[in-house]
């Protein structure tokens, strides 16, 4: 069977949670669940840009907006929610951990998560800039001077890093020597 190099079998084990040894059952099974991914994914846009291409003919601007705000949430909630149901599924991205070595691992796992967190910050808070700017004609200097953008990115960046800490966590198995 085709076996990926070093740089993809690491966006693999990145996009699907996967940590260890990718081993061939985990890569098949990863295949398939992104497969049934992509064919919902194009599915979902097809339908949705025969729908927009309809309604785009009165207005235009916020067909638009509203297009892109639920594109973004249908590839969040559906896609990426039906790859965490399928992932949990059939036990894919569980992690058995020694005893001894838990309390390591927990602090990995909140490394990482605090990471996630901060990523999600810098990232909601440059794209509310750019939002404001194009829809609201908000000069950039006034977004970087308001404290409700800082807060809001805060905000969305700590709810975003408790929730993956709590995902991770709830994938370690604890088993003893």
């Amino acid at each position: 069977m085709y076996r990926p190099n070093k740089l993809m079998l690491k966006i693999i084990k990145l996009f699907y949670g996967v940590e260890g040894v990718l081993d061939e059952y985990k890569l098949q099974q990863i295949d398939r669940i992104g497969n049934n991914a992509f064919l919902i994914l194009f599915s979902y846009t097809i339908v949705s840009n025969l729908f927009v291409s309809f309604v785009s003919l009165n207005d235009s601007q916020m067909t638009l907006s509203i297009f892109i705000l639920v594109n973004i949430l249908f590839s969040l909630v559906v896609v990426v929610g039906y790859i965490a149901i399928a992932m949990k599924r059939l036990n894919l991205n569980n992690q058995e951990v020694i005893a001894e070595n838990y309390s390591q691992k927990l602090n990995r796992i909140k490394r990482r998560a605090l990471r996630r967190g901060a990523m999600m910050t810098i990232y909601f808070w440059c794209v509310e800039r750019f939002l404001d700017w194009y829809f609201y004609h908000i000069p950039y200097i006034i977004g970087i001077l308001s404290f409700r953008g800082y807060l809001k990115a805060l905000i969305a960046g700590s709810i975003l890093g408790v929730f993956m800490y709590i995902y991770w966590r709830s994938q370690l198995k604890k088993i003893s020597d």
